[in-house]
């Protein structure tokens, strides 16, 4: 018995796939971001104004 992939769910994955992937490199960037901005802090403690908060 053959089975057929059904074009609705190909594109799903496909799309679902895409995302995830934008999405793991859009965390990638901000964790290294974070990484060099907490390297510039070098220990120094972050004050936050009311708005920001």
């Amino acid at each position: 018995m053959r089975t057929s992939i059904d074009p609705f769910r190909f594109l799903a994955a496909a799309i679902a796939g895409w995302a995830n992937q934008r999405q793991q490199d859009a965390l990638e960037y901000l964790r290294e971001e974070n990484r060099i901005l907490r390297e510039q802090l070098a220990g120094k403690r972050i004050r936050y104004t009311d708005d920001q908060r």
